[in-house]
């Protein structure tokens, strides 16, 4: 997958094909992210979304976006997992 940030609205993106693009590392550390999201409110410059032409108009996804995207990233690395255990703690191994 690219390097560069998609700046574009996460309604106009397809975060499936985007999230299959991408390396374990990186969604094992996506997922760590949208964790500090969701419980400090800090979002990553992956999040960004350029409004305008201009340098300082930008935002960041709200948080039915984060949301749909952790969903879809916890589906994927449960695809990608090789086994788990769910009794006695919920283990993955990849």
């Amino acid at each position: 997958m690219s390097t560069l940030i998609n700046l574009q609205p996460p309604s106009k993106r397809c975060f499936a094909t985007e999230i299959k693009e991408l390396n374990l590392d990186t969604l094992i550390k996506r997922k760590e992210e949208l964790e500090k999201v969701m419980e400090y409110g800090l979002f990553p410059e992956w999040m960004i979304v350029k409004t305008s032409k201009s340098v300082f108009d930008v935002s960041y996804w709200d948080m039915y976006d984060v949301m749909r995207y952790r969903r879809l990233l916890l589906i994927e690395l449960l695809d990608r997992s090789k086994k788990f255990e769910l009794y006695p703690k919920l283990k993955f191994y990849f």
